[in-house]
């Protein structure tokens, strides 16, 4: 079977899993993400993403709000004083679009 979901929005790793397991959702079936795991909400959809990247019978289709957090590569850099000091107001107004 195939199942569809979207809109998780930092929606909590074992709610999600709970609402599977109710659904009956197994290896036999196929799970499509369509988008925006990524928010502000709990840790922000991290843990789905990497539960996502465990399964082979589960697909993310990205949204938008994963769109604007790649677009913000430069939140994936190292961390340093430099790199603080080199936030620009463009880089600031593109994570106030993110948040």
């Amino acid at each position: 079977m195939t199942y569809v979901i979207s809109d998780l929005h930092g929606y909590p790793l074992e709610k999600l899993k709970k609402l599977l397991k109710k659904a009956t959702f197994s290896s036999d079936d196929f799970l499509y993400i369509l988008g925006d795991i990524i928010d502000r909400n709990g840790d922000g959809g991290v843990e789905i993403l990497l539960w996502l990247l465990e399964q082979v019978n589960v697909q993310l289709i990205l949204g938008n709000h994963e769109a604007m957090l790649l677009s913000c590569d430069f939140v994936f850099d190292e961390i340093t004083e430099d790199s603080i000091n080199a936030i620009s107001s463009k880089k600031s107004n593109c994570l106030i679009t993110i948040c």
